[in-house]
């Protein structure tokens, strides 16, 4: 009597009724040489995997594996069938989702493209997918340049980037994933997808996450500054996005801005002062000549703030305030872009097409690096920020990660190992320091990596002067009492008491020459500048201060 196909699919489901019985791996093994049979119809097939998959998770796991390896060894007629196998069993909603996933890239790698592309379809509106799978599909699918799929992409993933329920930080880096000129970074694939950068998908999900005021504030402001890098978006939303950080910069305060509550935080909260500097950077960068005025305004009022022992903000002050953001003068910023170009024309590197080497060479670096946890955090939370910011300096566009690349590959450079180490630490020191800092802050202490080492930042002398006498000055107001600490801040208030104000005028007065002995050590001893420069400009810097 002739046994049908469903007989045998039966048969082998006794035989693997109890694991203990003798004929418990002849039935696996029958079910297994079902769906590797090209003769036996697909729906057949996948019957005997449905089997299987209920029967043995371990075995059906190890069977999917070996039908995927077996694609480029089959014959003609053998590799479509496994194709069409295949592609059926990556819809099955109880095979574990890594393994169809998985189907969909295996099926794309070995060119059949008119099978893979509906797989990563059907995978990317699946809602029972991890979101990690769904978006991998989707960025198969914008490969594909075939309107239908990057539309729906464009739904899908927006509807992922709107949702607060997952973090905020998680949503942006899917954001920042699609936003390259050198192909789409893939979990799956080593090599990316050789795709064109696609502004509009990237212009519409920046917009739906800079304007949901319940994003993290760091993320939307580094989304806001890629909208108003976007020659596709328009005037009225840059200027919205604009006024924004504006009123972020101008208004922001952590203790009171909402995050979805039932979002988990990644990072902790952002210092006020940073995240208004962050944010007028942006705009200090990209804005209107008006708007470019403001940021200017902000950012000097912040430099003008103080401190308690525990990072607390005390009092504006109008003469009292630290070099923290004495980045954005046009001197620095000159001297910064003098030093990229410089770079660059030395160490001929290729840029952000490196950095996933890079940034596996110098996280590698700072794990092995004699620091404590906290300060390995930071570092690591800085090259998460330089990774995706879409900021650029000097006159060659540069960004932040492709400067990165530029400043390892010559520390890489050195011949001598105690350089190159001494310069890898100050790497990582720097990064320590930038953390939670804005994107100028950022191009700033990279590029002062190198400073002595044939590379130097070149800022007038009287503003190193100045600098340093507000920077000590400020640093001597850290070590006092908290109360002695609020009293020398309000001195400088112009409705100050005659105490505080003595207080204060007491404080400068005692400081001051130390401050001044020091300084003549490093800038008329070490041979900078003349005794008389440095005393008009020191003079220059107490005036200022009282």
């Amino acid at each position: 009597m002739c046994v049908t196909m469903s007989q045998k699919i039966q048969d082998a489901e006794t035989m693997c009724s109890d694991a203990h019985n003798p004929l418990y791996i002849k039935g696996i093994k029958m079910l297994k040489e079902i769906c590797m049979n090209s003769l036996i119809d697909v729906r057949t097939r996948v019957q005997a995997y449905r089997k299987l998959l209920s029967i043995d998770i371990n075995h059906a796991i190890d069977a999917v594996a070996r039908f995927r390896d077996s694609i480029p060894h089959l014959p003609g007629d053998a590799q479509i069938h496994m194709v069409e196998f295949i592609r059926e069993l990556s819809q099955l909603s109880n095979l574990d989702p890594y393994e169809r996933i998985t189907c969909a890239i295996c099926v794309f790698n070995n060119r059949f493209i008119e099978y893979c592309y509906p797989m990563f379809e059907f995978l990317m509106y699946d809602p029972s997918l991890l979101i990690t799978y769904r978006v991998e599909a989707s960025r198969f699918l914008i490969y594909s340049e075939i309107d239908t799929y990057t539309k729906g992409v464009n739904e899908v993933l927006l509807s992922i980037i709107k949702d607060v329920s997952y973090p905020s930080e998680y949503r942006y880096n899917i954001i920042a994933g699609f936003i390259t000129t050198t192909g789409i970074s893939t979990i799956f694939n080593t090599a990316k997808l050789n795709v064109a950068y696609n502004e509009e998908l990237c212009h519409n999900l920046q917009t739906a996450f800079f304007f949901n005021d319940k994003n993290g504030v760091r993320e939307r402001i580094l989304s806001g500054q890629h909208i108003l890098q976007m020659d596709i978006s328009s005037e009225e939303n840059k200027r919205s996005v604009a006024n924004t950080l504006l009123h972020i910069a101008k208004t922001y305060d952590a203790s009171t801005y909402v995050v979805a509550t039932h979002q988990p935080r990644i990072q902790p909260t952002n210092s006020n002062v940073d995240v208004k500097a962050d944010a007028a950077d942006v705009v200090l960068r990209l804005g209107t000549p008006e708007e470019i005025e403001q940021a200017r305004a902000i950012i000097a009022d912040l430099g003008r703030v103080i401190y308690d022992e525990h990072g607390n903000r005390i009092r504006d002050t109008t003469s009292i305030y630290d070099n923290m953001q004495n980045v954005h003068t046009s001197s620095v910023q000159d001297s910064v872009d003098e030093f990229i170009i410089k770079l660059i024309n030395e160490t001929k590197a290729r840029g952000v097409e490196n950095y996933a080497q890079i940034h596996s060479q110098i996280t590698d670096f700072i794990y092995h690096y004699n620091i404590c946890p906290e300060q390995r955090l930071k570092a690591f939370k800085a090259i998460d920020r330089i990774s995706i910011d879409t900021a650029t300096f000097s006159k060659c566009k540069v960004s932040s990660a492709e400067l990165l690349v530029h400043i390892w590959h010559r520390i890489l450079k050195y011949e001598d190992k105690e350089i190159k180490y001494t310069l890898q630490k100050r790497l990582v020191d720097e990064l320590i320091d930038m953390n939670d800092t804005c994107s100028s802050g950022h191009s700033a202490r990279l590029s002062n990596v190198l400073s002595g080492y044939g590379f130097d930042l070149h800022i007038s002398f009287e503003e190193q002067v100045v600098a340093n006498v507000k920077a000590r000055i400020n640093a001597r107001i850290k070590l006092l009492s908290e109360d002695d600490q609020v009293n020398v801040a309000m001195g400088v208030m112009e409705n100050a008491s005659d105490d505080d104000r003595l207080a204060y005028t007491t404080f400068i007065d005692d400081v001051l020459p130390s401050i001044r002995t020091e300084l003549a050590d490093e800038f008329v001893d070490g041979g900078y500048i003349k005794s008389s420069d440095f005393d008009a400009y020191f003079a220059k810097a107490a005036l200022i201060m009282r």
